[in-house]
């Protein structure tokens, strides 16, 4: 994640790495705004999916900073044929 938002231009104040299925709690928030702070971060990032995860994103708003969102897609650029073919025979 934060090498794709790093490609993507963006300087990076702060990453704090969580595992994935991770459920976001108080303690975790704090830590956040406390990364967020000391960093001098202008926004939170995170992944569309870690956003439904995190169930109140207006606890964000103790941090003073908007919460953006990245989408990541996919786009099959071959195989697409054989991949239809068994998807059809399930």
């Amino acid at each position: 994640f934060e090498d794709t938002v790093r490609r993507l231009g963006a300087a990076v104040a702060a990453h704090l790495r969580y595992p994935d299925h991770h459920r976001y709690g108080t303690e975790d928030w704090q830590r956040i705004a406390q990364a967020a702070t000391a960093s001098k971060a202008v926004a939170l990032l995170t992944t569309q999916k870690d956003l439904m995860r995190l169930r109140q994103p207006a606890r964000a708003a103790s941090t003073g900073m908007p919460v953006w969102v990245l989408r990541v897609g996919m786009r099959l650029v071959s195989g697409e044929d054989e991949l239809d073919a068994r998807l059809a025979r399930l």
